[in-house]
């Protein structure tokens, strides 16, 4: 079996280190015209790749995109539009979903807490504890959403406390700070799970691994698409506060 990878060097390499007894890998580049029918991973800026994974979804090939918290709400939806148009699938990576597996999901309250380093952007974090409160409740049809923010000396975000309402009376809060050490908490009101490894060589293996032979157990891009939409009714939020 083969597979295509494209994007950051750092994404490469960590697929390439997976696939090494696997699948025959295929490197492409932004201008490159990809096989057709070739599986796709990929992660990168959409600014610069974008146009190989329009020509991949056309070309009949499934997509896995490793950071869709990196893309625009508009650019998910237009790869959505044509992965519909061409009768392909697009995936998502989301390693919290492996690392902070729930016994019990669909309840109707969840606490996500982010602790964030001073070296990390928070952004991709934030993502993530988005997306993994939408899959505990299972529900992303948004009420309300109330943001504050607080910042350090040099302007930085120091603290960020979101409070999500869904129409079906369910719940979601997410906080995020900085400090010394990256990690997650995330609590229901049965169970907590915690992890200052939100992110390892096992959560992409399970992912790529899955991509290859199971991909209906991924997140699709739809879901990544409504939780991108959360997101930026944060940050308009924030930026109007």
């Amino acid at each position: 079996m083969q597979i295509g990878l494209a994007g950051y060097d750092s994404w490469i390499n960590a697929c390439r280190e997976i696939l090494d007894t696997g699948a025959e890998h295929v490197l492409l580049k932004p201008d490159h015209d990809p096989p057709d029918g070739l599986p796709l991973a990929i992660s990168g800026s959409s600014g610069e790749w974008y146009p190989l994974v329009d020509a991949a979804l056309r070309r009949g090939s499934s997509v896995l995109l490793g950071n869709p918290g990196a893309w625009s709400f508009h650019d998910l939806k237009a790869l959505q539009a044509l992965a519909d148009e061409a009768g392909v699938e697009m995936w998502t990576y989301r390693p919290w979903r492996w690392t902070l597996p729930l016994a019990h999901s669909g309840g109707r309250l969840v606490k996500v807490a982010v602790t964030v380093a001073a070296d990390e952007k928070w952004k991709p974090w934030f993502g993530h504890a988005v997306d993994r409160a939408l899959g505990v409740l299972g529900t992303d049809s948004l009420l309300r959403a109330d943001a504050t923010r607080g910042l350090n000396a040099d302007g930085d975000l120091s603290l960020l406390l979101v409070h999500a309402r869904f129409q079906n009376g369910a719940a979601a809060q997410i906080s995020l700070e900085k400090g010394a050490t990256s990690g997650v908490r995330l609590t229901t009101p049965v169970e907590q799970k915690s992890s200052s490894d939100s992110e390892n060589r096992e959560t992409l293996n399970a992912t790529i691994q899955a991509f290859l032979t199971d991909p209906d157990v991924l997140p699709t891009l739809n879901e990544a698409i409504a939780g991108r939409k959360i997101e930026e009714k944060v940050f308009s939020i924030l930026r109007t506060g």
